[in-house]
């Protein structure tokens, strides 16, 4: 009985999977924190399970994070996520992005905004900015900006 109760009580891994929402531009939006499926399949499997609940958004943006250590972690995300998902923009943060902008040039109908080398408060302001009535759903690496 303790051991299931410190079970209930302990605090989710950090990157678990969560769904908030959150109030900006006078519009609510759903943030989907997916870091934890660092993998394409299983990132496309909670995106699909999320666009099943009928959140209300209009829009989805992505966001990115990439790591120098996790070269061929990105390069899953390029062949087989990017150009797999329905999406209206791609906010790309981290190291080791130029994969990600080589796949986002053949898709010119998509917003790319790309904050590799950035401060982490030009991404806050790019994702405050793009929060209308959105489902912002972040993918990739937990580490780095995608832990801030």
């Amino acid at each position: 009985d303790i051991a299931l109760q410190g079970m209930l009580n302990a605090p989710p891994d950090v990157g678990a999977v969560e769904v908030k929402y959150y109030n900006a531009n006078n519009s609510t939006n759903v943030y989907v924190n997916a870091f934890a499926a660092n993998e394409p399949q299983s990132t496309k499997a909670i995106l699909n399970k999320v666009e099943t609940y009928n959140y209300p958004y209009n829009k989805i943006v992505l966001i990115l994070n990439c790591r120098s250590d996790r070269i061929d972690r990105t390069r899953q995300f390029c062949e087989d996520f990017i150009t797999d998902v329905e999406f209206d923009t791609l906010i790309c943060t981290g190291k080791s992005t130029q994969m990600v902008t080589d796949v986002m040039k053949g898709l010119p109908e998509k917003k790319y905004l790309n904050f590799e080398g950035k401060d982490i408060k030009e991404v806050e302001r790019a994702l405050y900015n793009e929060s209308q009535n959105a489902l912002m759903f972040c993918v990739g690496n937990i580490h780095g900006p995608g832990k801030q």
